[in-house]
């Protein structure tokens, strides 16, 4: 199952408004794929430091959305998996090829 909330606009506002400061999983994407998806014990934190951070992989793919959930930390490694397994995140097939 893909994140339960739909993608929100990827930037520093939308961010700060709607990410939690608690833990959870998150993605990265764009309109056309998911990018990255990642863990955290601070969402808000985690997405804010991947927006401010230039030069990255991610940044490369244009990233214009995210989505988030809330996860307890002994979910949070198994949910991952599940959500790289089903949205096939960008990231992971570019470290391959």
């Amino acid at each position: 199952m893909p994140f339960p909330i739909k993608p929100f606009i990827f930037d520093e506002y939308t961010i700060r408004q709607l990410a939690p400061t608690g833990p959870g999983v998150y993605g990265i994407g764009n309109s056309e794929s998911w990018i990255y998806i990642g863990l955290a014990d601070n969402l808000e934190g985690a997405l804010l430091r991947h927006l401010s951070v230039l030069d990255t992989n991610i940044e490369e793919q244009n990233p214009t959305l995210f989505a988030w959930e809330k996860s307890l930390a002994t979910d949070r490694a198994a949910r991952k998996i599940a959500l790289i397994q089903e949205l096939k995140p960008l990231l992971l097939a570019l470290a391959a090829g």
